[in-house]
């Protein structure tokens, strides 16, 4: 009877610490996937804000509060007023700084007030970040990355994306591990 008891009792914690390591699997291979599903995310952030940096983005123009003065002026330090904008004309979005959103309009290039602007229409334009909180990474070399820590043995690693010297970004990608004397961080 004791040796079937006890036989009962390995098998049970044969099976609970399979159950447990099955159950850290599954949340490791979760784990893995959300944060894969994150640099993606984060590629798509970039991808719009560089596309909005490249082409603008257009919008008709609203007043977030009915005494708000849409005024273009000629940069966000000045009141040198360029032109008047009306509601629901065509603008383009071409940039941000920390209160002004850097437009086009009727051919001129100028600032307005973000708290002017009502924008809760265009939710993309929370994904244009200031140039104080973009990505810049100076580098000794334009080769060097920076990524998570992967196996010190061979294997590969998960690298972060990341800006070149020359401004250039390389997307989130995985490669292979690099060796230790290559000198580059883990």
């Amino acid at each position: 009877m004791k040796k079937a008891l006890l036989t009962l009792l390995v098998v049970f914690i044969s099976y609970a610490s399979f159950s447990q390591e099955s159950e850290n699997t599954k949340i490791n291979s979760l784990f893995v996937k959300l944060n894969e599903l994150q640099e993606e995310i984060d590629t798509l952030k970039d991808s719009i804000q560089n596309e909005i940096l490249k082409n603008g983005y257009p919008i008709k123009a609203k007043k977030k509060y009915s005494f708000s003065k849409l005024k273009l002026v000629d940069d966000e330090y000045s009141s040198n007023i360029l032109d008047t904008i009306n509601e629901n004309d065509v603008i383009t979005i071409l940039d941000k700084t920390i209160s002004y959103f850097k437009v086009k309009y009727n051919k001129k290039i100028g600032y307005i007030y973000m708290s002017d602007l009502y924008t809760s229409d265009y939710p993309i334009l929370d994904y244009l970040l200031p140039p104080y909180s973009r990505k810049s990474y100076s580098y000794s070399s334009s080769s060097n990355s920076s990524y998570s820590t992967g196996r010190s043995g061979g294997g590969s690693v998960q690298v972060k994306g990341y800006y070149r010297k020359n401004g250039t970004y390389v997307k989130p990608h995985t490669r292979s591990s690099p060796s230790r004397s290559s000198g580059r961080r883990r």
